[in-house]
């Protein structure tokens, strides 16, 4: 399995996290944006299945680079701002044949490959969509009631959690997100932090 993972994570976490099969790569540092954010991997990359992604095209040559031949890396329009919403162009969100994402700032690319490959992209306003959501399974976690409300309005037939509200610590800022902090394959679910 390929990792991709915030170049500032704890090197007690790598270890735990990869096994001997496993491969892991550092996101690279962005100096157009805003620190922490610019080494988070949902602002730099959009994962579209297990052998496909879009990334930034600063980001492109890196990430060709680390990831095997069998990955098919695709560069997208939007390069990644200083702030938000110029910060979240690859922060989309997807479960199953749903796309979540703030569709005035997602990578136009990327809602492009989404649309004509049969998905229903679900606008939200959360910009940070990827960092707002924990998947585990077909359960949507996540602690914004945007999110929550679009998919139980929308009746997707998607188990979605809504989350307290302000729980993840994100250094520099008020709060951080769940997706920011976990993510899942398979059975597994991993967690970064105390």
């Amino acid at each position: 399995m390929i990792f991709i993972v915030n170049k500032n994570m704890p090197e007690e976490m790598t270890a735990k996290l990869c096994g001997e099969n496993d491969r892991l790569i550092k996101t690279q540092e962005l100096s157009a944006s805003n620190l922490p954010l610019s080494v988070h991997p949902d602002i730099q990359l959009h994962k579209i299945s297990d052998t496909a992604a879009y990334c930034a095209p600063e980001c492109y040559e890196y990430y060709r680079s680390k990831l095997p031949d069998y990955i098919e890396l695709f560069c997208g329009e939007s390069e990644i701002g200083v702030t938000y919403p110029g910060d979240c162009s690859y922060n989309i969100s997807r479960l199953g044949k749903y796309v979540f994402a703030n569709t005035k700032y997602a990578d136009k690319k990327i809602l492009n490959y989404y649309s004509t490959n049969g998905y229903n992209i679900i606008h939200v306003n959360q910009g940070y969509t990827a960092c707002n959501s924990l998947i585990i399974g077909s359960t949507l976690l996540t602690e914004d009631v945007g999110i929550h409300n679009t998919i139980m309005v929308n009746d997707l037939n998607i188990k979605c959690e809504l989350l307290p509200y302000g729980e993840v610590e994100l250094e520099k800022f008020p709060y951080g997100f769940i997706g920011g902090t976990a993510g899942s394959f398979g059975n597994m679910v991993y967690f970064c932090g105390e």
